[in-house]
């Protein structure tokens, strides 16, 4: 049986390492998905069929959603860790939750998912880019 001066020992050690991970992991990738032709191959690498026909990327360059020729889908586009990967969603009913403002001219556009795993999708626009994407009115044809 260990002793009390041993028990915290040993719940000190393991609390020290799970500190020094969190502070080594903790900073942002340098990923990105590389600006708009990036965004578009790799979304329509990743995802069988499908057709960009509107797309919009980030001011930081992490995150994407794009628009499918027949308007019947929309593909989100992130960084996650390290890795680029693509995410394919029903457009029916998909509409963005609105807009708040995120910095002189950038405006951040939440879009409902659907997903427990990912509730909403942010993107960090340009306003004229977030005006553009809002101006589609209703994604999908229903």
């Amino acid at each position: 049986m260990l002793e009390p001066v041993q028990m915290l020992i040993s719940v000190s050690g393991v609390a020290l390492v799970l500190l020094l991970v969190w502070l080594a992991t903790r900073r942002e990738s340098p990923v990105v998905l590389g600006g708009e032709a990036g965004a578009r191959a790799l979304i329509e690498r990743e995802l069988l069929g499908f057709e960009v026909a509107h797309l919009a990327v980030d001011v930081g360059g992490r995150r994407a959603l794009a628009l499918s020729r027949d308007g019947k889908e929309v593909a989100l586009a992130y960084v996650m860790g390290s890795r680029p990967t693509c995410w394919r969603l029903p457009a029916a009913g998909l509409e963005p939750l609105g807009t708040r403002p995120a910095g002189e001219g950038i405006v951040a556009v939440d879009v409902p998912t659907g997903d427990f795993t990912r509730r909403t999708f942010s993107l960090e626009l340009q306003a004229d880019d977030a005006r553009s994407l809002l101006g589609l009115g209703r994604w999908a044809a229903a």
